[in-house]
């Protein structure tokens, strides 16, 4: 293990390497959730495989407790500068804007050609409130051709960064903000447990940010821990709390014969569960010398992770195209397996070569901009943005 002093300065590091490959890891988990479905195989291993598959839908948290770590550590750093809201703005929208309002003008541009049938409800995209208009109406997860279901946690993110930069900001000592960080998974919990026995649904339970924001403000207890007087017995804590946290989500899927997202254990205690585990993890892919760090360092975890948000929006658009890509390759390889592999490697290919191209010649010039436009305040707010 590297000397204690190396601790003390993860809280305030410029970037995490590490990180990079813990979001691969999330965007790889989310992708094969939605693709490659085995559940009418013929063969019993694949069938298996298909029920690890179903809990993909974890990368979620993952990389919802991700946001809300380094969020939190930008927004402390920083919660002193004249420039405080337009600087993170300003460096928010350059990281998140460019892609998603391209996607937006594509599909306006070849609408006819995509079967796009405009209804007024398509706006709440364009504004961030997906998760709230799928709620209302679930029919609108598909824009013709496009799939666009995923764009909810896009929704629930930037919900949280309208509304979280308030409360560093005002709130003045460290330990007052981990206090109401605190208080906030509480709430969460509680919101959801209130709402579950008045009957509000599993689906709207689950993409909305009053029932999710434990997650991320998991990530903000973890960065505020950090950055306290004794991040190395933080850690610590986090470290031995990592095996049994993932036992107990092990166990909830192992009564529920699969880690279901909707159902009704997992939206009462699974949503913070997840949290806490997924926050142990990142301290663990923190910590030097760690498995964990050594692990998410890998060079092609971090190449996928660097590229991740684009390959976020990008990899469900095509979606329905899957089944008659699957069929056609079937009729080819007379495999279930062969054409599942081939389906796979087909749509996971072609999500990292574009993914890869919009960072490169899209992504970067807007990511260049930041420090034109609104430059870091020092290098303890420079933090993986």
């Amino acid at each position: 293990m590297r000397p204690l002093n190396d601790l003390a300065k993860v809280g305030t590091k410029q970037h995490y390497p590490s990180l990079d490959g813990l979001r691969g890891l999330a965007i790889l988990l989310v992708f094969f959730f939605h693709y490659g479905d085995t559940s009418n195989s013929s063969l019993h291993f694949l069938r298996v495989a298909n029920e690890f598959k179903k809990s993909g839908w974890i990368g979620v948290d993952i990389f919802f407790v991700l946001s809300g770590f380094l969020i939190t550590g930008i927004l402390f750093e920083s919660r002193n500068d004249a420039s405080y809201y337009k600087r993170f703005y300003v460096r928010r929208a350059l990281r998140l804007f460019p892609i998603f309002y391209l996607v937006a003008l594509v599909v306006l541009l070849f609408a006819p050609v995509l079967q796009v049938h405009w209804q007024w409800g398509y706006l709440a995209f364009l504004l961030y409130g997906a998760n709230i208009v799928m709620a209302i109406f679930p029919n609108l997860e598909q824009v013709g051709l496009v799939t666009v279901m995923h764009l909810w946690t896009l929704a629930v993110e930037e919900q949280f960064y309208m509304l979280w930069p308030f409360a560093v900001r005002h709130i003045k000592s460290r330990e007052r903000i981990l206090q109401f960080a605190l208080a906030v998974i509480a709430i969460a919990f509680a919101i959801r447990v209130v709402a579950f026995y008045s009957g509000i649904s599993t689906h709207v339970l689950y993409m909305e940010l009053p029932t999710r924001m434990d997650s991320l403000a998991v990530g903000a207890v973890l960065a505020l821990l950090l950055r306290g007087p004794r991040p190395d017995l933080w850690m610590h804590i986090a470290r031995i709390s990592l095996v049994p946290l993932w036992l107990l989500v092990v166990s909830m899927a192992a009564y529920e014969g699969g880690l279901h997202f909707l159902s009704p254990l997992t939206a009462l205690i699974g949503y913070s569960l997840l949290a806490f585990a997924s926050g142990a993890l990142v301290s663990e892919t923190l910590r030097p010398g760690s498995w964990a760090e050594r692990a998410f360092s890998n060079s092609i975890m971090r190449f996928i992770g660097k590229i991740s948000y684009g390959m976020y929006i990008y990899h469900l658009l095509p979606w329905r195209a899957a089944k008659p890509v699957y069929a056609y390759l079937f009729l080819r390889f007379h495999s279930q397996l062969m054409a599942g592999l081939s389906t796979l490697g087909v749509f996971l290919t072609g999500t990292i070569l574009v993914s890869w191209l919009s960072y490169k010649f899209f992504e970067m010039p807007f990511l260049r901009l930041k420090d034109k436009l609104a430059p870091a305040a020092g290098k303890k707010a420079a933090l993986v943005e």
